[in-house]
């Protein structure tokens, strides 16, 4: 080392004593104000992170809520026209119905519906007499 930089580091001088006592407070208070900063950090993150996940979630929730309500108005379109059919016609036969529900392709569009059936109303004469 130069002898000019031992005495600019020669700290027998007021204002080399003035800087080396200040040098903790400095420290710490830097220290502190990047403690500080790490944590806005951590917590802008953090938020954000959760509205990211929030909004995902109301839209995977509006997501599902609009393809229930498509199956449902599917649903209610095979009630719809079940009615149709017996509003077309005066009495509906056994082969009608039959002819209706399988061109419906209930068990292949409609996995929902377990079964559609129609139960005709019989007099009290006609049920000793066995219905096929």
């Amino acid at each position: 080392m130069s002898s000019d930089t031992k005495k600019s580091l020669n700290t027998n001088s007021p204002l080399g004593d003035a800087l080396i006592s200040n040098r903790p407070r400095y420290s710490h208070l830097v220290l502190a104000i990047v403690l500080l900063i790490t944590a806005l950090a951590t917590y802008l993150a953090q938020k954000n992170y959760t509205e990211n996940l929030d909004a995902e979630f109301r839209i995977q929730a509006l997501e599902s809520h609009n393809l229930i309500n498509q199956r449902l108005n599917l649903y209610i379109e095979v009630i719809r026209g079940t009615r149709a059919v017996f509003a077309a016609s005066e009495e509906v036969t056994r082969k009608e119905w039959k002819e209706f529900t399988d061109s419906l392709d209930i068990w292949n569009r409609y996995p929902g519906i377990l079964a559609l059936n129609f139960n005709r109303l019989i007099a009290s004469i006609q049920r000793v007499i066995p219905i096929l």
